[in-house]
């Protein structure tokens, strides 16, 4: 059949226009959705995910380098700071030496009584031994025997009460101490060392041993405090009222 000329200026017309349509019709599918193949996708934030450094270890002790078994000491001291009302006992358990060198600190600012709770059978100097060790005594809920004890406890009003975090919580030497005395009507304030859980659960099994006392914030410190521990622990005291305030 013989095309007319505008027959073949419809077929000119569709053969230069339709490439054309096609192409921006492929076009404005792909920037559809997500965006365009050139577009750099941004990474998805997960809400509420473990971030690194979130995890830490928490089934070992977190001080036991280096051992110190010096005997128990009572240091008589006034007391001091803004809220101290009452005579004050800064009570601890020091394997390395981390948890002495807090309390010494909490004494300068504070005053009151230095009292080292010490086991009758030593901890081992070396650190798998000591962790083992720790382990066992908290898996059987033993109580080990303390070297000595604190004489008149009910004197004190404020009972500072400092340890190592060991197995997620106080060494089982602690437990024989509060355990011993009556520390009904007494505000206890807790302080540790850690290496890597903080208070764990010591927090929680000192409210259970000491139901009838008021406990105040406590302070952990990471290992031994390094050069901000007397900041920390002077700003720590006044937070909680048994320093003056600036």
């Amino acid at each position: 059949m013989k095309k007319t000329g505008f027959g073949r200026f419809i077929v000119v017309v569709l053969a230069v226009c339709l490439p054309l349509m096609l192409f921006a019709g492929c076009g404005n599918g792909g920037n559809s959705g997500s965006g365009g193949a050139g577009d750099a996708a941004e990474p998805a934030l997960a809400e509420g995910g473990v971030q690194p450094g979130d995890t830490e270890p928490v089934d070992e002790p977190s001080n036991v380098d280096v051992a110190s078994a010096d005997e128990p000491s009572n240091d008589d001291g006034d007391t001091g700071g803004a809220g101290n009302e009452g005579k004050i006992l800064i009570a601890y358990f020091s394997h390395t030496g981390n948890t002495e060198k807090a309390a010494k600190e909490i004494h300068d600012n504070v005053g009151g009584d230095l009292f080292q709770i010490v086991t009758e059978n030593v901890y081992p100097d070396d650190y798998d031994a000591c962790v083992e060790q720790a382990k066992q005594e908290k898996k059987d809920g033993f109580r080990p025997t303390l070297a000595a004890g604190v004489e008149n406890m009910d004197q004190y009003d404020i009972v500072f009460v400092g340890y190592p975090i060991w197995i997620s919580t106080m060494p089982m030497a602690l437990f024989t101490f509060l355990e011993t005395y009556d520390m009904s009507g007494k505000t206890v304030v807790p302080f540790c060392t850690y290496g890597g859980s903080r208070f764990g659960d010591s927090l929680k099994d000192i409210k259970k041993l000491c139901p009838d006392s008021s406990m105040l914030d406590g302070l952990a410190i990471k290992r031994d405090g390094g050069d901000s521990l007397a900041s920390d622990v002077e700003k720590w005291l006044r937070k909680i009222g048994l320093a003056d305030a600036e």
